[in-house]
């Protein structure tokens, strides 16, 4: 009895020695791999959902996009090539056409940017005669032009007076600065 005994402790010592053997080279290893496993898997989890709402706001952004570029191509517009004014000139002596007055350009100069004036300008002196209403519907239109443009100097001076069977009208001729923004 004493050696049944013997062999009952013997392999309860043997399958103790088993288990914890099991445990610490089989069981612990797979632990620590699972809780790795999982760690890289909740750090995946944060990126997939960090990039699904850049997605999502970038779709949002999407229809603005068109919008911005179309404003941004509009804004390129208020400005001209310094260089080649041709542009703003036609402009110019298309505006007086149909304003019914004649302009004369005397002189252009290009002002340079500097800590004031963030952008170069072009400076147009300009001889302007016709009509007085006629010539304030030429300042009316040169003031809602696409371009950016500023009057620095005006000077009216009367060339005559005559009567119409509409009224009165008064013949003028000025001397115009006109400031425009280049690019």
């Amino acid at each position: 009895m004493r050696n049944k005994f013997r062999e009952i402790y013997l392999s309860f010592l043997v399958s103790v020695c088993l288990s914890l053997l099991i445990i610490f080279l089989v069981i612990i290893p797979l632990i620590k791999e699972i809780k790795e496993a999982s760690v890289e898997f909740s750090l995946n989890r944060q990126k997939i959902e960090s990039f699904s709402e850049q997605m999502a706001s970038l779709q949002r952004f999407r229809p603005f996009s068109q919008e911005v570029k179309d404003n941004l191509t509009k804004a390129e517009n208020l400005f001209f090539d310094a260089e080649i004014p041709v542009e703003f000139v036609n402009f110019l002596e298309d505006t007086a056409s149909s304003s019914g007055v004649s302009i004369e350009i005397s002189s252009v100069s290009l002002e340079e940017k500097n800590e004031q004036r963030p952008w170069s300008a072009l400076v147009f002196n300009l001889q302007v005669s016709g009509n007085f209403s006629d010539f304030g519907e030429f300042i009316e239109r040169i003031k809602n032009s696409p371009y950016l443009t500023e009057i620095k100097n005006i000077s009216v001076k009367k060339i005559s007076r005559k009567e119409k069977e509409t009224g009165l009208s008064v013949e003028i001729s000025s001397n115009l600065s006109l400031r425009v923004l280049t690019k």
